[in-house]
């Protein structure tokens, strides 16, 4: 229990220094609020947003490994077809979320920076990845001793639906995640359709 109360105090002290929940809010945070928004919209109870994290954090765990399992060119993006995807996936929301991180923008860096950003520190976010990957047996472990899922089917959600959370959750916040880093490369939709094939 001290090293949970712990990882919570450093993670707000972090979250204080910066001045937003960037530290403690990634990928797998976004993927969770994509899945509650759906589950309100259907006029379905979402069940818990932690429970969501922890299967999502499993899931983005395969995600990085595939990320970073070789270096890969960026491929041209249809802007046009992403803003309809997305629109399919949030809905009603979809334009506000549009308008407060348009598709087109760069976390303050053009693709081109972000993609030799990608390639100078590859190796090093290589090994976090595999790091992760040899330690989700044990992340599996720790969730389910909590008493959480670990299955979609535990959250609630189907097989489409993480698909599309993984698809569409980098536009819930204008920071530059590992989806963004993904799409921002052109290949969003190869992984994610790795992971659910």
């Amino acid at each position: 229990m001290s090293r949970l109360a712990e990882g919570l105090t450093l993670s707000g002290l972090a979250m204080q220094l910066m001045g937003n929940s960037r530290p403690a809010s990634g990928a797998e945070h976004h993927i969770a609020h994509f899945l509650e928004m759906r589950q309100l919209l259907r006029g379905e109870r979402p069940s818990l947003h932690g429970d969501k994290v922890g299967v999502a954090t499993l899931v983005m765990i395969g995600f990085y490994q595939k990320l970073f399992e070789k270096r890969r060119e960026p491929k041209p993006i249809d802007l046009g077809l992403w803003e309809e995807r997305l629109r399919g996936g949030y809905g009603q929301l979809a334009e506000g979320f549009l308008r407060a991180a348009p598709l087109e923008k760069g976390e303050g860096k053009t693709a081109r920076e972000q993609y030799e950003g990608y390639l100078e520190h590859f190796d090093a976010f290589a090994q976090k990845a595999a790091s992760l990957a040899a330690k989700k047996a044990d992340f599996k472990r720790m969730i389910q001793e909590a008493g959480g899922p670990v299955t979609r089917e535990g959250i609630g959600a189907s097989r489409q639906d993480m698909k599309d959370a993984m698809l569409c959750a980098f536009l819930l916040r204008p920071r530059y995640s590992a989806l963004r880093m993904a799409f921002r490369l052109g290949i969003l939709e190869e992984i994610a359709d790795e992971i659910f094939a």
